[in-house]
């Protein structure tokens, strides 16, 4: 299992840099998009086809976990909070109150 907790700004700008990697193929290829989400001691890095990008945060243990990036994208794009808090178990993680399947 692994924690990490990252302020909505900054975590929604990265995505907003990453997007124009999504926008220039066609909608229904964008869609197909995985977005991998790495967490290492004190840092995310996310990664998507020709795009990295790494932020220092607060984490607790590691792990990874691929998810669609615009499903991602849309999640945090309507969270509230100031600081969001990710955690992954087995094949599942909790975005806030907001809990969903992914690859693990």
């Amino acid at each position: 299992m692994a924690t990490i907790t990252i302020s909505h700004e900054e975590l929604f700008k990265l995505l907003n840099m990453m997007k124009p990697f999504v926008k220039k193929y066609t909608k229904k290829k964008a869609m197909g998009i995985m977005l991998e989400v790495s967490i290492e001691k004190g840092a995310i890095s996310m990664s998507i086809p020709n795009c990295n990008m790494n932020s220092k945060c607060e984490t607790k243990g590691s792990g990874k976990f691929s998810m669609q990036f615009q499903y991602f994208y849309e999640v945090i794009k309507v969270a509230n909070d100031k600081m969001v808090t990710i955690s992954t178990a087995e094949n599942k993680i909790t975005v806030g109150q907001t809990s969903f399947r992914v690859l693990t």
